[in-house]
């Protein structure tokens, strides 16, 4: 039996929520012997590099109820890395999938690994009929699965304390092991990167193992799931991440970690209290006959949300930067960071081409890498050893606006390139990689 593999590793990253940061895991006293999530459905990814989609379609069927679609979303995966040839694929890329677009059901779905050839299914275009952007199944956000015990135990008491949701929990592994034999308990010498998910524990000979479950058909293991040790799960975990699809928000999941909730229900009984409170007072105001005279307050309309091509027009001529961190010269990046953040908060100021190229090129940072530059892109040319780079805003007149270095207009974000002339100093003459991102 031929194994295709395609999962990259897994670069660590500050900004994962962490489950145990904004919940109360269960204690370990509290689990039973053995316990599996029902309605497992075992698929076969063939000879592709589709191990990520095939996990998280899996793990999401359990909460969905239905078959999903894993190549559309694999294709889906590829457009956002840009890497169609590339094999395989990042856990983090393919998480964005199910919370940005969401999966589309197998019947919805005319290609699949039965019909047609990897390369073909990779490449999105081949599914001109299934829309740009599907809402069906789609999640809110997703966590890194990190509590207060050890990688395989906190595995066990999230599946546990989200059994009823049917949650399961993504990982990866270097596969190299014997599929028929459905125990793992020595940690492989292979490079083949491989995508599984967690969907329970069973206790044999007294040790607990975690069940995963694969996606080289039912004929594999036991029934199409291994049982693995906690020795082989620290190991891998620890290289790949352990992530949980949550019915929650970003933005709640960031709320409660700014104000130190730390579970749902306990916000929701904060909410109810607040909401008690008010009703309180208004039965006083009924007791003592207060009369209110309601007063109509003037309608004042609602002052329209800034673009972001607003705040880069309004910067036009201003020094946004007065503190001078970093001398004018040099202050490009810290310049389009200042500007950037007025619209889209969450984005940091920074400082060095690399620093914001590095930002902007996490799937988790929200850009989208283009191949040309169009209105209202950012566009960085990499600083590499002596050769200074610079960073720049698109606007729609095709001329790039960035922070001016010298004259009268120094330390001012003024329009000052084109393209052409971008290409030719920092590409040509320098010898620099020059990067393109829009926002999505």
């Amino acid at each position: 039996m031929e194994i295709i593999h395609g999962l990259h590793p897994t670069k660590k990253d500050t900004r994962d929520f962490k489950l145990g940061q904004i919940t109360t895991l269960p204690a370990l006293s509290e689990l039973p012997e053995n316990f599996q999530l029902d309605g497992i459905e075992i698929m076969n990814q063939r000879d592709t590099d589709f191990c990520t989609q095939f996990a998280l379609c899996g793990m999401s069927e359990l909460q969905e109820g239905v078959r999903l679609a894993p190549e559309w979303c694999f294709a889906k995966s590829k457009e956002i890395s840009k890497d169609i040839n590339a094999y395989g694929q990042d856990i983090r890329v393919a998480l964005s999938v199910h919370t940005k677009y969401g999966a589309p059901e197998a019947k919805e779905c005319p290609l699949n690994v039965d019909n047609a050839n990897r390369d073909t299914l990779a490449d999105i275009r081949n599914y001109p009929d299934m829309g740009t952007k599907p809402v069906k199944h789609i999640k809110k956000t997703y966590v890194d699965v990190t509590g207060q015990y050890d990688a395989f135990d906190d595995i066990r008491v999230s599946i546990w304390k989200y059994r009823n949701e049917k949650r399961g929990v993504v990982s990866g592994v270097l596969w190299g092991w014997d599929t028929h034999n459905p125990i793992i308990n020595t940690i492989p010498n292979t490079n083949a990167g491989h995508c599984i998910y967690f969907a329970g524990w069973k206790t044999i000979e007294n040790v607990p193992y975690l069940i995963i479950v694969n996606s080289y058909g039912a004929g594999v293991g036991d029934v199409g799931t291994f049982y693995m040790s906690r020795e082989v799960v620290n190991h891998f975990v620890d290289m790949y991440g352990a992530y949980m699809f949550i019915d929650m928000s970003p933005e709640d999941v960031k709320y409660m970690l700014d104000n130190g909730i730390k579970d749902k229900d306990s916000w929701m009984i904060q909410l109810l209290k607040a909401l008690l409170t008010f009703l309180q007072m208004q039965s006083l105001f009924i007791k003592k006959k207060i009369e209110v005279t309601p007063v109509t307050p003037p309608v004042t309309p609602k002052p329209m949300e800034k673009t972001l091509l607003d705040v880069f027009t309004e910067a036009l001529g201003t020094d946004v930067t007065p503190a001078d961190t970093t001398p004018d010269l040099v202050d490009c990046v810290e310049t389009i960071t200042t500007i950037a953040k007025r619209k889209f908060p969450e984005i940091p100021v920074l400082l060095g081409t690399p620093a914001w190229n590095d930002y902007m090129s996490k799937p988790t940072s929200n850009f989208l890498e283009l191949k040309e530059p169009e209105p209202e892109c950012f566009v960085v040319a990499i600083t590499k050893g002596k050769n200074h780079g610079h960073a720049w805003f698109m606007f729609p007149d095709g001329w790039f606006g960035s922070n001016n270095s010298v004259g009268k207009d120094a330390g001012k974000f003024t329009k000052n390139y084109r393209w052409e002339t971008i290409v030719k100093n920092y590409q040509q003459v320098l010898g620099l990689e020059i990067k393109i991102y829009k926002h999505l």
